[in-house]
């Protein structure tokens, strides 16, 4: 025969009772807490992991090249700015200046060529074929990109006025307020917090 359990009547049965009468309910309770905790544990394990993988990665050359490419880029930027000044304040009396807008129109020519080298380098298609998917038949994303273009190319210009009649170190200090409004402005249109987290207003 069977076991008969005597439930009391007219009152609440315990928990423990319960989980007595159970013994199913508290053991899939706890695997599904164990198997949580080993989810959360492993999750956290892996990005430790990763993190201390990729410093322990960093050898000597890759702190090189990241280190060089901060210098030539500070030099690059130094370089130009020195430059396009002595090009605009170092001309011959009597002769034309040179436009600004046929200097950005050939710089901008010489980015396309390097650009255009370095997608048929990397691409698997032909060149023909990469700037047919992502140009001309991406007409919502360039009507997006003409209008920061449009933006960049007035910002060109007014440069080399800039540099015609500031001297360069006024010139490079002003440029770099650019960090300043750049970060206001991503904390006012995007809602970036101060740490860096999107901040969700209601």
């Amino acid at each position: 025969m069977k076991d008969q359990v005597e439930i009391p009547s007219g009152g609440n049965i315990d928990e423990n009772v319960e989980e007595q009468m159970i013994p199913g309910k508290t053991e899939g309770a706890d695997s599904a807490a164990k198997k949580r905790t080993r989810r959360l544990d492993m999750k956290a394990g892996g990005s430790t992991r990763r993190r201390l993988k990729k410093k322990r990665n960093a050898t000597p050359t890759d702190v090189l090249i990241k280190y060089g490419a901060l210098f030539l880029l500070v030099a690059q930027m130094v370089g130009l700015v020195l430059l396009m000044r002595v090009s605009r304040t170092s001309h011959v009396e009597g002769q034309p200046m040179y436009l600004a807008s046929t200097a950005v129109f050939v710089m901008e020519l010489m980015k396309l060529g390097i650009c255009c080298c370095v997608i048929a380098y990397q691409s698997n298609n032909s060149l023909a074929s990469e700037l047919n998917t992502h140009v001309l038949q991406a007409p919502t994303e360039m009507a997006k990109l003409s209008i920061p273009s449009f933006m960049y190319t007035i910002q060109n210009n007014l440069l080399y006025f800039a540099l015609s009649n500031l001297d360069a170190a006024t010139y490079q200090v002003c440029y770099q307020l650019k960090i300043l409004t750049t970060a206001v402005f991503s904390m006012i249109l995007l809602q970036v917090s101060s740490n860096g987290k999107f901040s969700c207003h209601k």
